[in-house]
């Protein structure tokens, strides 16, 4: 199953390229809604991140 030669990754790419182009769109779609996630997360924890701060960081405790 092992082949003793070491491919590059680019040989691996084009060597699977026949089964991946039939999903190329997809393939693209995917990166993009990674990227989109990646970013929305980002920006939902610098929302966040007042309120934790100020929010529950400047209470004091009851004695």
């Amino acid at each position: 199953m092992h082949n003793d030669k070491d491919l590059s990754t680019w040989q691996t790419f084009r060597r699977l390229w026949p089964t991946i182009a039939p999903f190329k769109a997809g393939l693209i779609v995917a990166g993009v809604a990674l990227i989109l996630n990646a970013a929305s997360d980002t920006f939902m924890l610098s929302l966040l991140k007042p309120l934790l701060d100020d929010g529950f960081g400047k209470q004091i405790a009851p004695c």
